[in-house]
């Protein structure tokens, strides 16, 4: 599952970039909060988020690293106070670049996204697939994107959704290093 999430992620972020820039929904009305769950865009290193997760009662389930990259896949954790189906957490060159919250009943997931919107502003709608919506909005230094997926074409079947936050600067490097290695 870690891996399909994983690519999962990678590809939802590219169709959220794709995003139109001179949309007027989609900018934040204020700065996106960058410290989530106790976890740091950008600051987080590997070593603190174990040392988070522990504190907060969560299992690292899963792991994968490449030369600049690691994800870990954490079950038990919550986010805004409501549990997850788990948590993964995008690392490069040591640090955190992306976390995504995945949960798996709608009904959290439209509680959640109402509070962002009130927060943050209204969400930018962006181009999905015929199983999956996505949402965001952006800041200079952060993403913030909400997708749903579903079982059947058409956004039928509910199947899972995720919120991610991603630091802006170390997605260009990251992507640009992937970029360059095809």
């Amino acid at each position: 599952m870690s891996r399909r999430l994983a690519l999962t992620l990678g590809l939802l972020l590219a169709l959220l970039l794709s995003l139109p820039s001179h949309a007027q929904d989609g900018r934040s009305k204020v700065p996106i909060n960058r410290t989530i769950s106790g976890f740091t865009l950008g600051v987080t290193t590997t070593a603190e988020a174990r040392a988070i997760i522990q504190r907060q009662g969560g299992k690292i389930e899963d792991t994968q690293a490449g030369s600049d990259e690691e994800v870990y896949v954490i079950m038990g954790l919550k986010y805004a106070r409501r549990s997850t189906l788990s948590v993964g957490l995008y690392f490069y060159k040591g640090h955190l670049r992306r976390i995504a919250f995945v949960f798996n009943n709608l009904d959290v997931l439209e509680q959640i996204e109402s509070e962002l919107v009130d927060k943050y502003g209204t969400m930018a709608e962006g181009v999905g697939t015929s199983k999956e919506k996505v949402k965001g909005i952006v800041d200079a230094f952060t993403t913030l994107e909400v997708v749903r997926r579903f079982d059947y074409e058409g956004h039928i079947g509910f199947e899972c959704a995720y919120i991610a936050y991603t630091d802006e600067e170390l997605e260009r490097a990251y992507s640009a290093e992937t970029e360059s290695e095809i």
